[in-house]
Order: structure tokens, then C-alpha cells, then sequence
């Protein structure tokens, strides 16, 4: 099971003096003085993340060089503590492994000796770095860059001049992932995403899918659990490039998986039994919800999704988790999370349908509605092509089975004891679909994907797009299904292969057929 400790190392390891040195050029309103500053004063602090403090030795850590323990001078000194922490969380974000931030200070503290103001300035080294770590709701940043680092050594620098202290922290970082890393990961996510096509879905639904995709891809790396060594199995990368981590990895990647979709969520730092585990909370209208992705990896049912403290057995918090301040920061759900009505609740008949599937809530309202039965009591099919009499029948059934008021068939291929007798008819008399020419509607035909939008865009009575930009390349401005797309992409019905395809010809499938129903009937 994971490591990871509560307590803070911070060692002081080095407090040399330095000889005097030239006016620095920094950003401010205040101009020092022309006269020469008092001593400069270098001091190195090391600090290990207290997360990991008991797999983490100070010889992991990375060595700063010479010229970065005699610098005294930043190129920039911010105003204030939290400035200087946006300025080093950008920089964590882009894994550079020097950090240098200027801060200048009045240190108010009367009658303080030399050894107390450089305690203050030390405490000040720490607060930019726990500012700089703070939730922000980014993806990128927060806990994201909390769990995925190992620690730093500052060499500080400092002068006073004109009764202000012009300090030069100097951070050397060292983390778990790589700049290329995150550039791998940022690659790969953003395919993940789209696979699971979020966009349409509920907080409810985009929160099962992304646990779904954790549980079902990511295994657990017992390989490398004992080799203290081997830092990437913490790390997001691991978890969704290599699909093996151990729980800081799924935690890390489902926080991060949730900002992107705009679903707040937290890390949890804390034992499992006699373990140290880490876990993540997620809010849901309001309130939050723990979740165990490691602990349900692998598994068909959950039992770890969404849960209250109540319900979520064998989990103990960190005393930072439990504090009043956080309770009230991010208030806990009295029960377990469930939908609101209008989610799905039928339970799921079809054994090739996962709660991960971007389409399982579109499979479960079209099952509970009578709108598909399935190919058989277990199996949906979800990837088998979606035939014309097929899309017909799932549509007509989606609008409450009308009764077709024409009794004439135009079609020589569809006979009265077809199944989908009344919902071609239905189609055609509504102006629908007209057939594939004036006898024939060739039922067995896979429907395509701009047949299947424009079926639904003649269902709604042929609104008129408000959208003026076209999106897609490969959807002419002149054809008969051009409406169709735009107005269906307008309204969330789909937003194409990818960002400038709608791909019109490529076969619909069930998946995506009962998908857009349900996106445009919801």
C-alpha cells in the first residue's frame, strides 16, 4: 500500500555569510536607496514533502548548483507572499527544476536579533511553498503538484536596505514526472476525454464515467510497491499512461480528470486500516462524496463511489482532512450521493453495457422507456451498426409509438408484419424520411450518420440553425443534411468525431444512435 507521512521535515543545513554586493534590479514601487545594503546573509533550507516523508531521504532530493547557493539577486521581487507563490506554482507546473522568486518584506518585529529575523525569512520560504500548493480548481495545479513532487532546497539570499528586506529564495525542485511526461499525459487525456464524450452529461454521469475508466484501466502495481526507487507509480502518468500505479496514482488522476470537466474534487490523505492510503472526495449538488477508485479497480459493482463517512468503511483521515476548516470548506454528504429522478434508475440488463460507457445512461433511459430491448435479454450490441428500420423504430418508439394516419405503404420493402411496419409509415407521412427512393426504404441498410441526425433534425420540424459558423470540413455548405448537423451540434445533440470532422458517411452505431435520443429527448 502507499506511503506517506503527515509530518514536515525542514532541516536547516547551511548558514553562511556572504560578502557585500551592488543594488539588485528588481520589479516595485519601492526604489532602494542609493547607499550600499547592510551584509548579505545565505541560508540553504531542505524540505522533504511531508506525504512521502517516510520513502523520501534527503539524498532523493536534487542538489542545487553553485551559483544558485551564492545568488543573493532576483531579476524580480514581488510585493507579497501570495504573489510570489502564483509566480513558483507556474513554474511547478512547467516542472522547472529552478525556481527563483524575489520577495521584498518590512518585517515588522522590533528588538528581533539577527538569528529571529532569519527564522522569519526561512517561515516565509515554507509559506510561499504551501501557497503555491493550495486548491485552486485547476487541474494542473493543487493537489495535482501536491502528490507529484518529492521535495526542494532552498538557498536564500537576503539584504536589507532602507529598513526593507529584499530576499532571493532560490528553489531546487524535484519531482516525480518530467516536463515531457506532462506533455505525454496532456496528450493521451485529451483522447481519453473525448472517448468518453462528457460534454452531454450530468456531474453524476461525468463522474461515473471517469471512475468507471479509472477502475476498468488501471491496475494495481504490486511490482513496484516495496521499490521506494521507483517514484512514477504516485504519479498520474503512471496510472494512465502505464495503467498500473498505487493509490496516489488513481487519486491523482481522477482529481485531475475531474477539474478538467468542472467537477471540484480533492485529495485525501489518510490510512486504510494500519496503511497509509490516499483517496479522493467529489462534490455532487453541493456537498461532497468520497471515492476509492483503487480499492473498486477491477471490480463490475462499486463500493467505494460516492459514499458518506458513514459508508465508506475501513477509511481514516489525516487529522489535516478533519479540521473544522476543511469540514466546512468542503461540508460531506449525510448519505450516499444518489441521482435525481430524472437520472436513470432502471437496473442494467446487458452485460456488455458498463457504467464507464459514454453511452450506459443513454442505454438505461432507452431500456426503461421501451425504446430498445436490447439484441437479446443480456447483450446490446453497442458497437454492431444500427440499421434504417432500427433507427425508424427507435425513433417512432422515443415519440410514444403514434399511430401512422396514412394506410398506404410506398415501400415494396416493408411489410405490415415487420416490426418497424408502423414506424416507416409514421416516418414517411411526417415527412421523416422519404425512403432511399420512392419504392424502396431498404430497411436493412446501415443508417449513417448524417441520415440519423437529419431523421431527427425533420422530428424536431427542421429548425433553422442559429449557429453561422460551420465547424466541420467535411460537411459541405450546400447538402441536404447540412441543417441537420448544425443544428444537432448547436444543441449538444453531438459535437462530431472530433473537433472539425462530423465524419457523415461512417455507419451509426447503436451506441451512438440511442445516444443522440437521449441527448435530444433529455
Amino acid at each position: 500500500m502507499c506511503k506517506f507521512k503527515k509530518l514536515l521535515v525542514v532541516l536547516l543545513t547551511i548558514a553562511l555569510l556572504l560578502p557585500l554586493c551592488p543594488d539588485p534590479v528588481r520589479a516595485g514601487e519601492i526604489k532602494p536607496a542609493d547607499t550600499a545594503p547592510s551584509e548579505v546573509t545565505n541560508t540553504i533550507v531542505t524540505y522533504i514533502n511531508p506525504l512521502y516523508e517516510d520513502v523520501i531521504d534527503i539524498s532523493d532530493l536534487n542538489e542545487p548548483s553553485d551559483s544558485h547557493i551564492s545568488a543573493y539577486k532576483a531579476s524580480e521581487y514581488y510585493a507579497s507572499i501570495n504573489e510570489a507563490a502564483g509566480y513558483m506554482r507556474s513554474q511547478m507546473k512547467q516542472r522547472s527544476e529552478t525556481i527563483e522568486v524575489g520577495l521584498q518584506s518590512e518585517i515588522e518585529d522590533e528588538g528581533a536579533d539577527e538569528e529571529k529575523i532569519k527564522n522569519i525569512i526561512i517561515d516565509m520560504a515554507k509559506s510561499i511553498a504551501d501557497k503555491a500548493l493550495i486548491h485552486t480548481g485547476n487541474p494542473t495545479e493543487g493537489d495535482y503538484l501536491l502528490w507529484q513532487y518529492t521535495g526542494w532546497k532552498c538557498s536564500i539570499g537576503y539584504y536589507t536596505q532602507d529598513s526593507i528586506y529584499y530576499i532571493t529564495y532560490t528553489y531546487t525542485m524535484t519531482y516525480y514526472t518530467t516536463a515531457e511526461q506532462e506533455e505525454e499525459l496532456d496528450t493521451m487525456l485529451a483522447e481519453v476525454m473525448n472517448q468518453l464524450d462528457l460534454d452531454h452529461q450530468t456531474d453524476y454521469e461525468k463522474m461515473k464515467s471517469i471512475y468507471g475508466y479509472i477502475c476498468d484501466n488501471v491496475t494495481y502495481d504490486n511490482e513496484h510497491l516495496e521499490d521506494d526507487d521507483y517514484k512514477l507509480k504516485y504519479t498520474a502518468y503512471a496510472a494512465l499512461i502505464n495503467k498500473t500505479a498505487v493509490c496516489q496514482g488513481y487519486a491523482v488522476l481522477l482529481y485531475r480528470m475531474s477539474l478538467e470537466v468542472g467537477i471540484d474534487a480533492r485529495l485525501i490523505a489518510g490510512k486504510a486500516g494500519d496503511t497509509p492510503h490516499g483517496w479522493n472526495i467529489a462534490q455532487m449538488e453541493g456537498y461532497y462524496y468520497n471515492l476509492d477508485s483503487t480499492w473498486d479497480a477491477g471490480e463490475t459493482t462499486y463500493d467505494y463511489f460516492l459514499r458518506c463517512n458513514d459508508n465508506f468503511d475501513g477509511h481514516t483521515r489525516d487529522e489535516a482532512y478533519t479540521t473544522d476548516e476543511f469540514n466546512s470548506q468542503y461540508p460531506m454528504g449525510d448519505e450516499d450521493y444518489q441521482p435525481s429522478e430524472d437520472e436513470p434508475s432502471a437496473e442494467n440488463p446487458f452485460t456488455d453495457v458498463n457504467e464507464s460507457d459514454y453511452y450506459y445512461d443513454a442505454v438505461i433511459w432507452a431500456y426503461e422507456n421501451g425504446i430498445v430491448s436490447g439484441k437479446d435479454e443480456t447483450h446490446f450490441c453497442p458497437s454492431d451498426p444500427c440499421t434504417r428500420a432500427q433507427s425508424a423504430a427507435f425513433l417512432w418508439r422515443a415519440n410514444n409509438e403514434p399511430e401512422p394516419v396514412t394506410t398506404e405503404n410506398p415501400f415494396e420493402d416493408v411489410e405490415p408484419s415487420d416490426y418497424y411496419y408502423k414506424a416507416v409509415l409514421w416516418a414517411y407521412e411526417n415527412g421523416i424520411t422519404s425512403g432511399k427512393d420512392e419504392s424502396h426504404f431498404q430497411p436493412d441498410d446501415t443508417v449513417t450518420r448524417k441520415e440519423f441526425v437529419t431523421f431527427l433534425w425533420r422530428s424536431a420540424g427542421e429548425p433553422e440553425p442559429e449557429i453561422t459558423e460551420n465547424p466541420f470540413i467535411d460537411v459541405p455548405d450546400d447538402r441536404y443534411y447540412t441543417k441537420a448537423v448544425l443544428w444537432a451540434y448547436e444543441n449538444d445533440i453531438t459535437k462530431g468525431k472530433d473537433e472539425t470532422h462530423f465524419q457523415p458517411e461512417n455507419q451509426c452505431i447503436r451506441a451512438q444512435v440511442v445516444s443522440f435520443l437521449y441527448r435530444f429527448f433529455n
